[in-house]
């Protein structure tokens, strides 16, 4: 399978490289290769996206401009109360039951990655339980926001909103000035978007997995 190599333009002299994987499987798998090259890995070339990420919410945090991220515990609790009170119609029935707090946790992250919030699916144009939905989650947000937390992945979408307001880079960032996505695959609109601002300070490269012959997987990359 050969990998085809999505590059913005190279806006910073070339330097010290910062390679992001999916996980920590393949982070480890990517030093133990280096090391075999050359024998020594200095410093923090690799991490996972994750990794990036909490970085950049840290960031945030130390402007002052992000507040902590909610326990699951504290996400959870928040989700349950607003099903109880908010959700009514076709969801009274199962509101009190667990699974349909996590999947509002799993609808939320899925909006946020999708950089909307939970107030403008009530206000779209989509069938009423969409919206019953959308309220809900909603009014959790709002009991997070009383109590000065918010959601992991909207403190992801704050700090890559800071950073492109002129944030200064962590220092995971600040020593590189090349940043490599290495088979990436969940390219959310919020990850793009950070992807994006990155590319407005330091060289970016996006490498995703390309089989020449599979144009049915290939199309959408």
């Amino acid at each position: 399978m050969q990998t085809q190599q999505l590059s913005f333009a190279d806006i910073r002299p070339r330097g010290p490289r910062l390679v992001v994987l999916p996980d920590s499987a393949r982070v480890e798998e990517w030093l133990l290769a280096a090391a075999r090259r050359q024998g020594f890995v200095a410093g923090r070339p690799a991490c996972t996206l994750a990794e990036l990420e909490r970085e950049l919410v840290r960031e945030a945090r130390r402007a002052g401009k992000c507040p902590p991220s909610a326990s699951p515990h504290a996400l959870m609790l928040a989700l349950r109360e607003a099903a109880r009170e908010h959700s009514h119609g076709r969801f009274v029935r199962i509101r009190e039951q667990a699974g349909y707090a996590r999947a509002l946790g799993d609808l939320l992250a899925t909006l946020t990655q999708g950089l909307l919030d939970p107030a403008d699916l009530a206000r779209l144009d989509v069938p009423e339980r969409a919206s019953e939905l959308g309220r809900t989650l909603a009014a959790a947000r709002g009991l997070l926001d009383r109590a000065g937390l918010v959601e992991p992945n909207r403190a992801v979408r704050i700090a890559v909103d800071q950073l492109a307001q002129g944030m200064p880079l962590p220092p995971l960032l600040a020593r590189a000035a090349e940043v490599e996505f290495d088979g990436i695959l969940d390219w959310t609109p919020l990850r793009l978007r950070l992807a994006v601002v990155l590319a407005s300070r330091l060289r970016i490269r996006i490498r995703l997995p390309w089989s020449a012959d599979r144009p049915d997987l290939t199309e959408a990359l």
